[in-house]
């Protein structure tokens, strides 16, 4: 009897060898990798200024139907290409001044923007389109109406704003 338990033992551990055996065989699989490193990001530089750089638009003793024509160079300093757009405010002084001036900004023969100053600082031009390392000379045409009877003896200083976004 214990010779038939020891065989049968014996068979046991012999098949539990052999499934054991078949199991690790058949988990065996092959795998690579391969490390693809040294991946490199940099961010733009969005740099839009102009030329002059401060006050280019200056007039004492304004009268109706006169005013001033000046020119101003947007660049785009930046390293990526950028639409943008300009837009007026008024710094400090006459509000009444700054909403009866009237603004035609030009790029050679067209016309980019015209009407009130006010009108300007709300809406601004519409955006355009400006590569990098490049500029444009622009043409600014400030002045009072013909029709304008006031405001008389004062004064604003106005700023402009030069908006630029990525293309």
């Amino acid at each position: 009897m214990k010779s038939s338990k020891m065989k049968i033992l014996k068979s046991l551990l012999v098949i539990g060898v052999i499934a054991a055996m078949g199991v690790s065989a058949t988990s065996a699989v092959f795998s690579s990798q391969y490390v693809n490193a040294g991946n490199s990001f940099a961010t733009g530089v969005l740099k839009v200024t102009t030329d002059p750089a401060n006050a280019f638009l200056l007039a004492d003793n304004m009268m109706p139907g006169r005013g001033v024509i000046r020119t101003l160079t947007v660049w785009n300093n930046g390293t990526v290409d950028v639409n943008y757009r300009i837009k007026a405010f008024l710094q400090s002084g006459s509000e009444e001044l700054f909403n009866a001036l009237v603004i035609t900004v030009k790029k050679e023969n067209a016309v980019l923007y015209t009407g009130s100053l006010s009108g300007l600082a709300t809406n601004g031009t519409a955006f355009r389109p400006l590569a990098k390392n490049t500029g444009e000379q622009l043409t600014f045409e400030l002045g009072l109406p013909s029709g304008a009877t006031g405001p008389q003896g004062v004064k604003a200083w106005i700023g402009f704003t030069f908006e630029a976004v990525q293309q």
